[in-house]
């Protein structure tokens, strides 16, 4: 029983670790992208390439795509929810710290 319980705390401390690793390093990234690239330009190519793996992802484990119904509220929300805070925080970045911004993403409910 021990050693399970210490097995799943490893996992989520492992879990842990790479998310903050992520989280942390987020910003910083996005900061030195935009010093290269124009900042809606390089979110492009960020968010086009997540879109990618994910479609890959999705396509080898046989998930079914959503509805047309279910899209209308996807997109709606993927739109206002995620595509316009993030090309507002590349924008901010060009002429904000990287720690100032994770620090107001992270205040987002």
């Amino acid at each position: 029983m021990i050693r399970e319980t210490f097995q799943q705390d490893s996992r989520v401390l492992a879990a842990f670790t790479a998310m903050v690793f992520i989280g942390g390093t987020n910003f910083v990234a996005v900061r030195l992208s935009d010093r290269g690239l124009a900042p809606l330009y390089g979110a492009g190519i960020r968010f086009l390439g997540a879109a990618v793996l994910l479609y890959l992802y999705v396509a080898l484990r046989g998930i079914a795509l959503p509805t047309r119904a279910q899209l209308k509220g996807t997109l709606l929300y993927g739109v206002l929810g995620f595509a316009a805070s993030y090309a507002f925080a590349y924008l901010a970045l060009v002429s904000l710290s990287s720690g100032v911004a994770a620090v107001i993403m992270g205040s987002v409910p």
